[in-house]
């Protein structure tokens, strides 16, 4: 399991338990862990709201709100480890990059429980502006990870792979390495030819990657043959679509950087108000 993987899947544990913790608090609040510690350190309990409330305004709805917000600013440190020269040698890149996009999809949902799945007024603008660049920072990474490499090191590695695939398959190397192509999106696209519509089968292809399917090979093959199809393909993919990859993504920041920039100022324009007008929503 990558590093990525390992942050998607703390995500989603920690947004089932949100939503076991939300829905319990509504319907059975004895099941709930939150509701205990509430009533173990007296967080938001009293004699006359004995149960922890979800509502907009009080104790645990302003916790999740700031933790969001909180978390939302941590992304950041992201960007600073690019820009500022005395953060350049702490960590690799890609790991903050990881970390930037796990914090882009943990604060966002910390959010919506903050908000009890009710957005209206000023807030669902920052809130849907938070939606957009929570997914395409996804998206956006994607895309930065497919350009990680230098060209040069990905046509090196997938000459090795086309190398061992020959060595291992003979007559039959030129009609897996075509098959294991067309499974990972690529095909028989040029450069010319490269569109969203490419774009779109190469996200199958990963998603096909990801839960384990590798290229069939309808012969006999030694063990671990079709994993180095997988990989000999993915890398002749990222060779082929290298421009496109450079060029959506300079589209995408464009599209990113001004919806984080929204997001922040009308949040702040939320929080500020909460503070100083008593505006729970």
């Amino acid at each position: 399991m990558t590093r990525f993987q390992k942050y998607v899947l703390t995500w989603t544990l920690i947004c089932v338990w949100l939503a076991y913790e939300y829905f319990t608090l509504i319907k059975i609040p004895d099941l709930s862990l939150l509701n205990h510690l509430a009533h173990e350190f007296k967080f938001g309990i009293n004699d006359k709201t004995p149960t922890l409330s979800i509502q907009a305004g009080r104790p645990l709805s302003l916790a999740l709100g700031w933790s969001g917000f909180g978390i939302m600013l941590v992304t950041n440190f992201y960007i600073f480890r690019k820009r500022i020269g005395l953060m350049k040698n702490w960590g690799k890149l890609p790991g903050w990059l990881d970390f930037h996009i796990f914090c882009g999809m943990l604060g966002p949902a910390f959010i919506v429980f903050h908000t009890g799945f009710k957005v209206r007024g000023l807030v669902s603008i920052s809130f849907w502006s938070m939606v957009i660049v929570a997914t395409s920072g996804v998206i956006g990474r994607y895309l930065y990870v497919q350009i990680l490499k230098k060209r040069s090191d990905l046509q090196n590695e997938a000459a090795e792979s086309e190398g061992a695939i020959r060595e291992r398959l003979s007559k039959d190397a030129d009609t897996a390495m075509s098959s294991a192509l067309i499974f990972v999106g690529a095909g028989n696209a040029t450069h010319s030819q490269v569109t969203l519509a490419v774009l779109f089968k190469s996200l199958i292809g990963d998603f096909k990657l990801a839960i384990g399917s590798l290229p069939p090979l309808g012969i006999a093959a030694p063990k671990g043959t079709r994993l180095l199809l997988a990989k000999y393909a993915v890398k002749k993919r990222q060779i082929l679509f290298f421009d496109f990859y450079q060029k959506l993504l300079g589209y995408w920041h464009s599209f990113h950087l001004p919806f984080a920039f929204f997001m922040y100022l009308v949040a702040v324009i939320h929080i500020a108000a909460a503070l100083l007008l008593g505006v729970n929503r």
